[in-house]
């Protein structure tokens, strides 16, 4: 049965609108059984080891001044509400927040050394509509805002020490994003093309992205997703991608595997339900995610990213040369949550 495939594949929104041909019992029957409005919570810690090399560049008596900003740790938090309305529209509502914890050293020599920890805290909400407009294509509008506040690491009363520190960061400022996606879909796959215009870290760019979704057996017991984006504000690797590849692994439970290369800060996905709001480059990005169905009402997730991060160290030498000192540094982020769908 046609509605049935539609479920199989993910298509629910598809699934939906066809049940309007169906004598109006049984459709409305299969619309409460399988659409229906959704809470969601995410949450977990960010981990980030220390770099040893780091810290003796650092501390160097070669060096007249040197000034490094680091991640300590971080959480994170997202809860949301999915609610259909009618067969064509699905609302998604959420908010959500991160702390992250960082520290700013800065080694003057024969004058001060200093060590300061700061937070970076950002609530955020974000909305989107899902349409579907005939049983092949879709379009889903979204606009995500952010409040980014920063705390002031450093301050000191020394005059010769504060032309070293420069002017204070602390503040805050508001992000905002705006777009959506355009999908396409057939028996076997899933083509989607998005664009978006964001105001991220007090600057303006375009990101494009599109994506194809694979279903070799026509259901969800194995997929995959290659994803393509680009950044228009970057004249060096403005283009990065990624690849998940999606499988059942028992009768309730899915495995998705996948990596993506390329530079994600500043950046979004999935329609603008997640922002890369980091100041620092990222190199790559490992990543898993465990779905167990407990049944109908509850779904439980485990995800787990590795990522590699590129930072820069200043130092400024006893020849009155500034150096810029690249490294690379670990992340790992772990987050589980639930789904609950109310029925």
């Amino acid at each position: 049965m046609l509605f049935y495939s539609y479920v199989n594949t993910g298509r629910t929104a598809h699934a939906a609108l066809i049940t309007k041909y169906m004598e109006p019992t049984w459709g409305n029957a299969l619309m409460k059984t399988y659409l229906f409005p959704s809470i969601y919570v995410e949450a977990g810690p960010v981990i980030i080891p220390s770099i040893k090399p780091v810290r003796r560049i650092l501390k160097s008596s070669d060096n007249l001044f040197s000034e490094r900003y680091k991640e300590l740790d971080a959480f994170y938090l997202l809860t949301g509400w999915k609610q259909p309305i009618g067969r064509r529209v699905q609302l998604n509502t959420a908010v959500s927040y991160i702390s992250l914890n960082k520290s700013r050293e800065v080694n003057i020599r024969y004058v001060d050394s200093l060590q300061g920890d700061f937070q970076v805290e950002q609530p955020e909400l974000y909305l989107s509509a899902s349409v579907t407009l005939n049983n092949r294509f879709a379009v889903a509008p979204a606009i995500r805002y952010a409040k980014t506040r920063v705390t002031e690491p450093i301050i000191s009363n020394d005059s010769i020490t504060n032309l070293y520190l420069g002017n204070p960061i602390g503040g805050s400022y508001n992000n905002i994003i705006a777009g959506g996606e355009l999908t396409y879909s057939g028996n076997y796959f899933k083509a989607t093309m998005g664009a978006w215009h964001l105001a991220v870290n007090k600057t303006s760019s375009v990101q494009l992205a599109s994506s194809l979704t694979l279903y070799p057996t026509g259901n969800l017991n194995l997929y995959s997703i290659t994803g393509v984006n680009w950044k228009s504000e970057r004249t060096s690797k403005p283009i990065f991608g990624s690849q998940t590849v999606g499988f059942r692994i028992f009768d309730r439970t899915w495995l998705e595997l996948s990596v993506t290369a390329g530079n994600l800060a500043g950046t979004i996905e999935l329609n603008g339900q997640l922002l890369n709001n980091q100041v620092v480059e990222s190199n790559y990005r490992l990543a898993s995610l465990l779905i167990f169905d407990i049944n109908p009402s509850f779904r439980i997730i485990v995800r787990y990213q590795y990522l590699q991060n590129k930072a820069s160290l200043y130092v400024l030498d006893n020849e009155y040369v500034l150096n810029k000192i690249n490294y690379n540094y670990n992340k790992h982020i772990i987050t589980g949550g639930i789904t609950w769908n109310i029925l």
